[in-house]
């Protein structure tokens, strides 16, 4: 009976100290909430909006008070209208919460809206967005270098950088683009690169004149390269013919990284440069021209604030409009790029290019099973080495998000051997291993990739995090060091900081 009784004391006895426990942690989430907002409010009081709103942020991550979201909403609409603030108001729109503010909310985005948009009402800026981002590059801090190889290397007639460059200065003309031309590969921003390699279907009637791919890593565009036809059937192509090709190509390297669905625009995917001669009643070729829906696309995205760029985020500007606001909410953004991918199915149902679009939307919107049919689709009507590579990666990584992980590495061991100097499918498998809690195969495939691109922060964080995770912490730090030596910048990245702290005593030892 005594032992009961004691049980029952100590029963009682934990859950009134675990009460008093839960009732201190509220209380010291409430007040400090209020500190902060009383902060806020002495701030604001002084014009100091900014930390007000700082302030502000702080005590809604302690205590979701209404009247706390009511003065946010107050302080943000008295702030500078920075992509930042255009952000937070944007998201507050979003979002279910209404308050006195939410009318004035409401019209300030609509003004962004209004005047971002003005003269360029007629475009097809939802078709040119890459993967629902905005992809442009920043020419204010930085002037574009361009690359067009030697002639005597790439063999292809004087004519084609000529005609290139002139193709090049019309779109420069348009957005008063600062470039200069480089001999150095390695120093260019856009590389225009010959090749043969391009006509990608099995059926020999679409032939891909160009190509343009966007290098990407973590949201910074580091180069673009244009891969242009240098014959077909044995032929080069005309000045007319590479111009067109170029004028379209370039349109991509600059940013528009969809199509338009109007046949008279420059950017619709199947060119449309033959005309009838009124005098002779030939079919002639015609130099392809800017439609008003080009020029004002073009100018438009960069009246956007890019979200993948060249030069790394700079959200305090506040000349430029928040993406979204322009764009519309992701559903709006996917209902779009639903619409392109099925016009492209429609025009073209024989070109891997369409099916691989439409698998690639349908990728980044988490429809995977309908990425895998379109991938497929695709697969079967390519006939290039590179474009089967890059198709296999896709349908290793939709495996992969659907953790079907033994597929993925089959699919990608397919990718390396079709194409050998993939790094892509080298660092998802890579990546695989060390999900899989296969330390060796990881450790020697970022090994490699290290080897090959010692800047990359991904490679060297994760190798050193398998070496955390496995104690080898000397390993750890050496990696870290490593990466440091090539990538000096990198010890600004949360990453890299939170692996320094970790490994920092052995950094020093070593």
């Amino acid at each position: 009976m005594k032992k009961n009784i004691k049980k029952q004391v100590k029963i009682f006895s934990f859950i009134v100290l675990l009460a008093i426990f839960i009732m201190l942690c509220l209380f010291y989430k409430s007040i400090t909430a209020d500190i902060y907002y009383q902060l806020a409010e002495y701030n604001a009081k002084n014009g100091n909006y900014k930390t007000a709103y700082e302030y502000l942020d702080k005590a809604i991550q302690f205590d979701k008070k209404e009247k706390y979201y009511v003065k946010a909403s107050e302080f943000l609409l008295e702030l500078p209208q920075s992509v930042n603030v255009q952000k937070e108001l944007f998201e507050f729109q979003q979002s279910d919460r209404v308050n006195v503010y939410t009318s004035k909310i409401n019209k300030e985005l609509y003004n962004i809206y209004y005047r971002t948009i003005k003269g360029l009402e007629k475009n097809y800026i939802h078709n040119a967005t890459y993967q629902g981002k905005i992809l442009r590059w920043n020419n204010e801090k930085e002037t574009i270098k361009i690359f067009f190889g030697s002639n005597v290397d790439r063999g292809v007639p004087a004519y084609y950088p000529k005609e290139i460059l002139s193709a090049f200065k019309q779109w420069a003309n348009l957005l008063n683009l600062k470039y200069s031309i480089t001999e150095a590969y390695e120093e260019a921003h856009i590389k225009f690169i010959f090749s043969d390699d391009l006509i990608s279907a099995k059926d020999k009637k679409l032939v891909n004149y160009g190509l343009t791919i966007h290098n990407i890593e973590e949201d910074i565009l580091n180069d673009v390269v244009v891969k242009l036809i240098v014959s077909y059937k044995k032929k080069y192509l005309t000045k007319i013919q590479l111009y067109n090709v170029a004028l379209h190509e370039i349109g991509h390297a600059l940013g528009i990284a969809g199509h338009s669905l109007n046949k008279k625009d420059v950017m619709y995917p199947i060119t449309q440069d033959i005309k009838r001669s009124k005098y002779t009643g030939r079919l002639k070729r015609r130099k392809l021209r800017f439609s008003q829906r080009d020029i004002n696309t073009i100018k438009l995205l960069y009246r956007i604030h890019p979200d993948i760029s060249n030069i790394a985020d700079n959200s305090n500007e506040s000349k430029l409009a928040y993406s979204q606001i322009i764009l519309g909410n992701k559903q709006v953004i996917l209902k779009n790029k639903l619409k392109e991918a099925k016009n492209y199915i429609d025009m073209a149902p024989k070109s891997p290019a369409s099916w691989m679009f439409a698998g690639n939307i349908a990728t980044d919107n988490g429809m995977f099973h309908e990425a895998l049919q379109h991938y497929d689709k695709a697969l079967s009507l390519s006939c290039t080495k590179f474009d089967k590579s890059n198709l296999l990666y896709n349908i290793a990584f939709v495996h992969f998000k659907l953790l079907n992980y033994d597929q993925a590495i089959n699919y990608l061991n397919k990718s390396i051997a079709a194409n050998p100097n993939t790094l892509h499918s080298k660092e998802l498998l890579a990546y695989i291993y060390l999900k899989q809690n296969n330390p060796v195969s990881s450790e020697k495939h970022y090994k490699e990739l290290i080897r090959k691109k010692p800047s990359n922060i991904d490679y060297s964080y994760n190798l050193a995090t398998l070496y955390v995770h496995n104690f080898k912490l000397i390993k750890a730090a050496q990696v870290t060091k490593e990466l440091l030596v090539h990538n000096p910048g990198a010890k600004s990245n949360p990453k890299v900081k939170t692996l320094i702290t970790l490994v920092y005593l052995f950094m020093l030892i070593i």
